[in-house]
């Protein structure tokens, strides 16, 4: 059994790929619904067991999304019908973006983002094939569940980034969390499943995944910036430096 860390994690050295996600799905094929068994330990430490009721359409669309995506998972969790549409060779998707620095007059959070993907990605097939069992009713939610909504909840984060000089510098920054959408998936429970179909993995290991996988494919800081609406050039460049961009003239030496 994997201990479960602060953030809801477990700790790996290594990103989510394609081959672990494809074992994922293969759990769920040809069955409408699972119950699983999930385990975890209290905060005295003991084993406490929970079934889990898996609706593998819908987290076959829940897994696609978060890879093709990576957004946060309440960011994915709180989609409606209305934010998914199909035009020409893409798959459009209206996320409202969770995590922001407060403005300082309105303190509004929640700013539209939309994303797109083309059709003949092959994860894009769950996705279309849960849709087409939903109803056309614009705010249907995708997700559905027992969420009551949260309040706006501010987080003191401690960040970290480097100065020109090349030493780091370490500060702080308030965001809001909007969590007010009821009648959806928990984080938690989409956590859990997660969880059951691979216990070395959770929901923000796909968001951590996607923009390394990015980064490896030559992908920009620019890019990186608008595809998961950062807000810090040094949180794409943490990724980019990792990856094959900044090394490219160096790859193609012949001396």
């Amino acid at each position: 059994m994997e201990e479960q860390k602060r953030g809801l994690q477990t700790v790996r050295e290594d990103i989510l790929r394609t081959d672990e996600l494809d074992g994922m799905f293969h759990q769920l094929e040809g069955k409408d619904e699972v119950v699983a068994e999930y385990k975890y330990k209290s905060a005295k430490r003991e084993d406490i067991k929970q079934k889990v009721h898996i609706h593998c359409r819908m987290v076959e669309c829940l897994l696609a999304l978060l890879w093709l995506f990576g957004k946060r998972i309440y960011e994915i969790l709180s989609l409606h019908r209305k934010d998914i549409r199909v035009e020409a060779d893409y798959l459009y998707v209206r996320f409202i973006v969770q995590k922001k620095p407060p403005k300082k007059k309105a303190g509004v959070i929640g700013l539209p983002s939309t994303k797109r993907i083309r059709l003949s990605h092959p994860y894009t097939k769950y996705i279309i094939t849960y849709l087409n069992q939903l109803s056309d009713e614009p705010e249907t939610p995708l997700f559905p569940g027992k969420s009551q909504g949260k309040n706006i909840v501010q987080r003191h984060v401690k960040l970290c980034r480097t100065l020109p000089s090349g030493e780091k510098e370490t500060y702080y920054k308030d965001y809001e969390y909007q969590k007010t959408v009821k009648g959806i998936m928990s984080p938690e429970k989409a956590w859990k499943i997660v969880k059951v179909l691979n216990p070395k993995a959770w929901t923000h290991l796909f968001r951590t995944s996607l923009a390394t996988n990015m980064a490896e494919h030559e992908a920009t800081e620019e890019e990186l910036l608008n595809w998961f609406d950062w807000e810090r050039v040094e949180t794409a460049h943490t990724y980019v430096k990792r990856g094959t961009k900044l090394t490219e003239r160096l790859s193609d030496r012949n001396w």
